[in-house]
């Protein structure tokens, strides 16, 4: 990550992937409507472009997020990276930078929550190949 608008962008499109894994079908075409934003500046606050906060407000509120807090995330530099959430789930380090201060329960939730989104996502993106393959 170079900048903190690009951090921003990564916190955001975070919670947004959360959103779209808990609530099968939801598109960012449609959680951009309801924020009140165009899709294609959804999608380039979500790669790191930046905003104004009335516009992570707003995107935020439609994804069940804290503002506040992706953008103070976003501002922090962190200490170790991952590549894809199964970096994350797999290192504790990484987690908890992720998850932030909590305790042992905290972090076995966090590493449940991620597991099951990964899972989704693991899923979801089987479920594309299938319907590519049948109007292939």
């Amino acid at each position: 990550m170079k900048n903190d608008q690009e951090r921003i962008g990564y916190n955001l499109r975070g919670a947004v992937l959360r959103y779209c894994a808990k609530n099968d079908g939801v598109t960012q075409k449609e959680i951009a409507a309801a924020a009140g934003v165009h899709p294609v500046t959804l999608s380039r606050i979500l790669n790191g472009e930046g905003t104004t906060y009335e516009t992570i407000e707003k995107i935020s509120s439609v994804v069940g997020a804290n503002a506040s807090r992706i953008i103070e995330k976003g501002r922090k530099i962190p200490k170790y990276t991952a590549k894809s959430l199964e970096d994350i789930v797999s290192d504790v380090r990484v987690l908890r930078q992720y998850v932030g201060p909590t305790d042992r329960i905290g972090l076995e939730w966090a590493n449940k929550e991620l597991l099951d989104i990964v899972t989704a996502l693991k899923n979801h993106r089987m479920k594309l190949q299938r319907e590519q393959a049948y109007r292939v």
